[in-house]
């Protein structure tokens, strides 16, 4: 797991496939984890993303918003579609460490930062931030598969969040 990885969508909508108008978008994604001590029992991981659209206007429910994001795992801490705009800056930093000798318990402590473009100008004008922890139960020690059960909140809002493997 320790390493560093990126992924890139582009995404084309003509209007011969039904769009209203021919836009595209862009999704650049990158993560990195790294090991704090030489068992592999804490681990420090970053994500980031770059999610825009290019061309003409698309539709508002298409455009790049919070929890929305190509995986919806982005956005711990707030509502889905909360902050949406024709391109969105997010960032998350996340310190996960295992508690028990045979790996079956863990905990995480997670912050995150998104900004999205303002209607009028197109410029990211503030910034977003939401934060959090969890606890990690191990499903799979073959593949590490963990069930995941994280707390996160945000300015006016918080949520408990169940999923099956890491949000990264």
């Amino acid at each position: 797991m320790p390493g560093f990885y990126y992924n890139f969508i582009y995404r084309v909508n003509p209007q011969f496939l039904g769009s209203n108008n021919w836009w595209h978008s862009l999704y650049l994604d990158v993560r990195k984890y790294v090991p704090l001590g030489s068992r592999d029992r804490s681990v420090l991981a970053g994500w980031t993303y770059l999610w825009t659209t290019l061309g003409s206007t698309p539709p508002y429910l298409d455009l790049p918003a919070i929890r929305q994001d190509p995986y919806e795992r982005s956005g711990r801490g707030f509502y889905p579609g909360r902050y949406a705009g024709k391109s969105l800056y997010y960032l998350e930093t996340e310190y996960r460490q295992t508690v028990t000798n045979n790996g079956l318990l863990g905990f995480v402590v997670f912050a995150n930062l998104n900004s999205v473009t303002e209607p009028g100008t197109n410029r990211f004008a503030y910034l977003h931030p939401a934060a959090g922890a969890g606890l990690r139960i191990k499903l799979n020690k073959l593949t590490g598969t963990n069930i995941c059960i994280d707390f996160g909140g945000s300015k006016g809002y918080s949520a408990v969040y169940l999923n099956l493997g890491e949000a990264f």
